[in-house]
């Protein structure tokens, strides 16, 4: 036998409005060391902990758009906050200030 619910179309509203849908991204094997969202929130870069390469998705499809090939293991990854490069994510190495990867 089934309970009759009696929460109404306003508790339904309220909880879809403060639970929002999870987006999950599968990123494979290995652990995400760091991530950056692109200035409009439709990209998200990921490097992996001990692993070559970043992978870049798309926030509403959580597919992979793209995977930069880099031969260093460990980075850190933002994208740039100037307008004209908004469209630019830079890949920087673990251990010393230097980019290792532009796109």
């Amino acid at each position: 036998m089934y309970a009759i619910d009696l929460r109404g179309a306003e508790w339904n509203y309220l909880w879809n409005l403060f639970h929002p849908p999870v987006t999950v991204f599968e990123v494979g094997m290995g652990t995400p060391w760091s991530s950056g969202f692109n200035h409009d929130g439709s990209r998200i870069a990921v490097g992996k902990r001990g692993e070559p390469g970043v992978e870049l998705f798309d926030t509403q499809t959580a597919q992979r758009t793209t995977l930069f090939d880099i031969d260093v293991p460990m980075v850190f990854v933002e994208f740039s906050t100037y307008a004209h490069f908004s469209s630019s994510a830079s890949c920087w190495h673990a251990h010393s200030p230097r980019v290792v990867g532009l796109r």
